[in-house]
């Protein structure tokens, strides 16, 4: 079992990383960063206040939690870009959480119009 986490850890980890260090290389101005923590089931208060507090002993800089409509995933807004470096520590913290089941980038959909082409 504890391979099997590790292993899981090591890949989500890697796939963290290369999806931050990819976004901090963009040259037009970005959004804020933001990331999505799944949770095994909704928490309860005591649970909530814990995983909160983690969060701000984790992060460096002011962030944002968006408590989803479905319980059991957050959204983190960062108010400031982090590193790559950064977000891997974070997100290889947080996944040593038992509550945590999985953590990914939330990237949003950019929709450029179709070119128009007049014959």
């Amino acid at each position: 079992m504890r391979k099997s986490k590790d292993s899981r850890l090591s890949l989500t980890s890697t796939l963290f990383f290369i999806l931050a260090l990819l976004s901090s290389f963009s040259t037009h101005s970005q959004p804020a960063q933001r990331f999505i923590i799944h949770f095994h089931q909704g928490l309860d208060n005591q649970q909530l206040n814990s995983i909160e507090s983690e969060l701000k002993h984790l992060i460096p800089i002011s962030f944002e939690v968006r408590k989803n409509t479905n319980p059991s995933s957050w959204i983190i807004i960062f108010q400031q870009r982090l590193t790559a470096a950064q977000l891997k520590e974070i997100n290889e913290n947080l996944l040593n959480n038992a509550l945590i089941s999985n953590i990914e980038m939330d990237q949003l959909l950019e929709i450029k119009p179709a070119s128009s082409t007049s014959h």
